[in-house]
């Protein structure tokens, strides 16, 4: 899908994200899987699962899979992850009890400092404490799942919800992100490596 690599320049992006920033994600390639044979299948192909719901388990390529219930996992690749695209050829095959669920949410990253200050008006779960793992709660009265996260080294949250819900989601939190002094950064922002590449020719 397309994807906005800068909204202004590097310098102002960066600022902005050191302070508050809100950028989206959705782009990045995302699979769920679910049945009885799901988990000893992802074990034969070097994907441990957590034993608890909701924990985050990194992958390869600065990807997660995260557990969400007994039987069915998420998978979500980084920028440059291959571990969904293997996977999802591997099914080809049609393992026994493993069975493909597809997972189009919008998906959004917020950062900066002042993130909380953008929670305490929008969501009503305490962040204050690490947790390691996926979160369910409503932000601006959207239902979400939620996982705190660090890019290059900044605090930051990730949010995925149903995408007919994205454009609504968006332009809220867009709009406390500006009144605190942020605004929407690209990938270019959080990826510099990625603008580069994508801004050579030839």
């Amino acid at each position: 899908m397309a994807a906005v690599l800068r909204f202004s320049d590097p310098e102002q992006e960066d600022r902005l994200k050191e302070r508050l920033a809100l950028a989206d994600l959705s782009c990045l390639p995302r699979l769920g899987l679910k049945g009885a044979g799901v988990l000893a299948w992802l074990g034969e192909n070097g994907l441990q699962t957590a034993e608890a719901l909701y924990a985050v388990t990194p992958i390869e390529g600065h990807g997660i899979l995260v557990r969400i219930d007994r039987e069915e996992v998420i998978l979500e690749d980084g920028l440059r992850g291959q571990v969904v695209s293997r996977i999802r050829d591997r099914l080809s095959a049609n393992p026994p009890g493993v069975y493909r669920v597809e997972r189009p949410e919008a998906s959004f990253l917020l950062i900066g400092s002042r993130t909380d200050e953008v929670l305490s008006q929008t969501c009503g779960h305490d962040f204050r404490e690490p947790e390691g793992q996926v979160v369910l709660s409503r932000v601006a009265g959207v239902s979400c799942r939620l996982l705190q996260v660090e890019v290059s080294g900044i605090a930051g949250l990730r949010i995925w919800l149903d995408p007919s819900y994205s454009v609504y989601l968006w332009e809220t939190l867009l709009g406390i992100v500006r009144e605190d002094g942020g605004d929407a950064v690209g990938l270019g922002c959080l990826y510099p490596g990625l603008f580069q590449a994508s801004s050579v020719k030839g």
